[in-house]
């Protein structure tokens, strides 16, 4: 058995090898500035439990079995340099995406001496995932071409000072606004990836008082100089990380509703037919 990966991350077995018949786990952890994307299977015909998730398992068959672990990297923008997200073609720099993928993209920090964040600016249409076109930190669904990002910058106004917004673990998080003047209201929201949670707020730069550290949604009154804020995501213990892609289940239930009442139709109009078969007998 062998697993193997894209640049970006590390992929293991919970065993090197395995009998047939024998369930095994795989775990794909994601470096700095990557996250997970998908498990590719090589060779091996086995059934993975999720291709979507870092952790999956699958039944070990009669034969040797190749996966691979694909990583996509969490792409930072610098001074409004354009970047280019190629569909399923791999180039030097800096990235590789497919149709569908989820690319997360931040504007550079800090942003240029004197400028504020204005928006995210795309060569093609794009739906975004989570997040506004405002924000520095974003995400967007790959689209079926080739599509530049460019982070937009303008000069700041008289008596604005920026907001910036870091993070650390699995999450997007933004200020409502990138620059204000002295005495505005500021919001802050923090957004954890599926199977993650958020831990706390931390002020690292601009002397300011939160008005919770713990809730995802905080409030700041702005001070006379620049403010960085970083929030702190953390893995929820014992739960595996289900894809934005493919792990909405919201209408499970209607489904599962839909199929018994259609079962029960079936039924009854079966049992309905038989007994007037059996009425028009007796006659």
């Amino acid at each position: 058995m062998t697993v193997t990966s894209t640049s970006g991350g590390t992929a293991s077995a919970n065993v090197p090898s395995a009998p047939q018949d024998a369930t095994v786990t795989l775990t794909a952890v994601p470096g700095t500035g990557y996250r997970f994307a998908r498990w590719d299977v090589i060779s091996g015909g086995i059934a993975l439990s999720s291709t979507t998730t870092e952790s999956a398992t699958f039944t070990m068959l009669w034969n040797d079995v190749v996966v691979r672990a694909v990583f996509i990297p969490t792409v930072t923008v610098i001074n409004g340099k354009r970047l280019d997200l190629v569909s399923g073609t791999e180039i030097v720099s800096p990235s590789i995406a497919n149709p569908g993928d989820i690319i997360h993209v931040i504007a550079n920090y800090p942003p240029p001496v004197g400028q504020r964040f204005k928006e995210w600016i795309f060569s093609t249409p794009v739906d975004l995932h989570r997040g506004e076109i405002i924000n520095p930190d974003i995400e967007f669904i790959m689209p079926a071409t080739n599509v530049t990002a460019t982070a937009m910058f303008v000069d700041l106004e008289p008596g604005e000072h920026t907001i910036i917004v870091t993070h650390i673990g699995n999450g997007i998080a933004n200020p409502n606004v990138n620059a204000a003047v002295q005495g505005t209201m500021i919001t802050l929201k923090a957004e954890p990836d599926a199977g993650n949670r958020f831990v706390r707020w931390e002020v690292v730069s601009g002397g300011i008082t939160l008005s919770s550290t713990t809730t995802a949604t905080a409030t700041f009154v702005m001070p006379n100089e620049n403010v960085v804020v970083r929030a702190v995501f953390e893995r929820i213990p014992g739960t595996t990380p289900t894809s934005p892609k493919t792990g909405d289940y919201s209408n499970t239930l209607g489904w599962w509703f839909l199929l018994v009442i259609s079962i029960m139709a079936i039924a009854g109009t079966t049992i309905y037919f038989k007994q007037r078969q059996k009425s028009d007998i007796k006659r």
